[in-house]
């Protein structure tokens, strides 16, 4: 999951830059992937909608759409 932040040289979901050729912060990455990955799953959308760094269904939306769907009010703990 880690590899699209590798490539394009950002960070999924924040501005930060990314190094591909270092160890630091990648596992932190993968892990906001794949629970990111795991609610998306979960609320049975298109991962083509849910691409990180490019979207438009990134955290704060899926936040919104829990939000609307279930009627708990819910914010995103990575933001």
């Amino acid at each position: 999951m880690a590899h699209r932040p590798n490539l394009t040289g950002f960070h999924p979901f924040n501005d930060n830059k990314v190094d591909r050729f270092s160890y630091n912060g990648q596992s932190e990455m993968v892990k906001e992937l794949e629970d990111f990955y795991t609610l998306v799953d979960s609320m049975v959308l298109c991962k083509f909608l849910c691409l990180p760094t490019v979207g438009p269904i990134l955290w704060k939306e899926l936040a919104e759409l829990y939000t609307i769907t279930t009627g708990f009010e819910v914010k995103p703990a990575y933001i």
